[in-house]
């Protein structure tokens, strides 16, 4: 085997895609943001309020960057961060 088609296989193995280790949060309704807290466990809680009235609360867990903040607009299927790893 040439050595240029073992240095292939290398960078084919090391470039390969993975999965996250951590997923970003989605929006399951339309509708707003009403509340983002932080509390001693450094869980961010986001409180979304539906266009139908129902509020939802979604959790986050670990190192991320928040995409949205109080009084944003959400679709459903939007994400609420980004994750840093």
């Amino acid at each position: 085997m040439p050595i240029s088609h073992k240095v292939y296989l290398v960078f084919k193995n090391y470039l390969k895609a993975r999965n996250p280790k951590g997923k970003a949060l989605i929006s399951e309704v339309d509708g707003t943001v009403t509340k983002v807290e932080i509390d001693n466990n450094h869980v961010r809680r986001i409180y979304v309020l539906s266009e139908i009235g129902e509020e939802r609360e979604y959790q986050d867990y670990g190192a991320s960057r928040m995409l949205v903040k109080e009084d944003d607009k959400v679709k459903r299927g939007q994400a609420f961060n980004r994750r840093f790893y």
